[in-house]
């Protein structure tokens, strides 16, 4: 199967509202896969970031 890293640069942000008085709101941060071939860091011979010097794809085996 095949993976995809997160891209730091296409972080954002999801708040959610306490549900109770007396709780503080949480904010979670949200990390986005790698937008590859429409990204103008990614090089798709080698699968690679220009920007953070990395390798995008993960590919992992499966043991089925």
């Amino acid at each position: 199967m095949t993976k995809f890293k997160s891209c730091p640069m296409l972080t954002g942000k999801q708040e959610y509202k306490a549900l109770m008085q007396g709780q503080g709101d949480a904010v979670m941060p949200v990390l986005r896969e790698c937008l590859r071939e429409h990204c103008a860091a990614y090089v798709a011979n080698g699968h690679k970031c220009n920007h953070y010097h990395t390798i995008v794809i993960i590919e992992s085996e499966d043991s089925e």
